[in-house]
């Protein structure tokens, strides 16, 4: 996996995140990231904050360790252009960047996972910074189907919510697909179809997916729309305002949906 960052002269701060798509079974503990740059009048915190003359491409590592439990997984990255190591310290030019890590707590259960990471940088026009991501998946000998069930279908008078799927309790099944059918008559340009399923990210305003890895547990699924173009903004923006009321009387599961400034709903399903 290859990061391009072109950085002209100047102040820089890369942050990378780590995110893993199971969300409250397995959230994050900490993730750590230090950049340093080879001048000495400069005091230990401008160092970790400050690159210059950074021009190459790095080649984005990454490590899995896992112990015998499969308990505990601890994810190392580093970035390397073949520069020769200095300990836990990669020279590069005339700038040293450490690695950083991502460790995830002992919660994660039996189940895919996919671990995110992407990086951004403060120096916006000047620089680019490329996102990428990597996957983990527990390796499970057998696959049990143990619990199996199905979304309930819900209306009322102004619109008609179907969800379909399955939940199964233990083993890796295929991405589970919820579909969405919305339906208001007084609104012809309102989106008519969600289908979130195992694919990319795609904003366009008739179909939008999300990839989804979902075994039987605790999950956010975390929705965006948009009227027309190829990108939510405060102009074309989806009022979500009357779903809520769509999912009061789904009682098997759980359904929590919160709203941002780019009305994001998520979905709680809860065990």
């Amino acid at each position: 996996m290859k990061i391009p960052i072109n950085l002209s002269d100047g102040n820089h701060i890369l942050n990378i995140f780590c995110e893993d798509s199971f969300e409250k079974r397995s959230n994050i503990l900490s993730y750590s990231i230090q950049f340093r740059h080879n001048k000495p009048e400069l005091s230990l915190l401008q160092t970790q904050k400050i690159f210059r003359n950074i021009v190459d491409k790095f080649i984005f590592k990454y490590q899995i360790l896992d112990n015998d439990d499969n308990e505990v997984v601890k994810i190392f990255m580093k970035f390397d252009n073949n520069a020769p190591f200095s300990s836990d310290l990669i020279t590069v030019k005339n700038a040293a960047v450490s690695y950083f890590k991502c460790d995830f707590p002992s919660s994660i259960e039996i189940g895919n996972h996919t671990f995110y990471a992407y990086a951004t940088d403060s120096f916006g026009l000047n620089s680019s910074t490329q996102y990428f991501n990597f996957s983990y998946i527990y390796n499970i000998p057998s696959i049990e189907i143990i619990h199996l069930r199905k979304f309930l279908l819900v209306e009322n008078s102004e619109s008609k919510v179907m969800l379909n799927g399955t939940i199964s309790k233990y083993g890796i099944l295929p991405e589970l697909t919820l579909e969405w059918i919305l339906d208001r008559t007084k609104k012809n340009d309102f989106i008519k179809t969600f289908r979130l399923e195992n694919s990319e990210i795609s904003n366009y305003s008739q179909m939008i997916v999300i990839p989804t890895s979902l075994d039987f547990g605790y999950h956010s699924i975390s929705v965006y729309g948009c009227y027309k173009g190829d990108y939510c903004n405060n102009s074309n923006e989806v009022d979500f305002a009357w779903f809520p009321a769509c999912l009061k009387s789904i009682k098997n599961n759980k359904f929590i949906l919160g709203y941002s400034r780019l009305h994001v709903i998520s979905l709680l399903v809860r065990k």
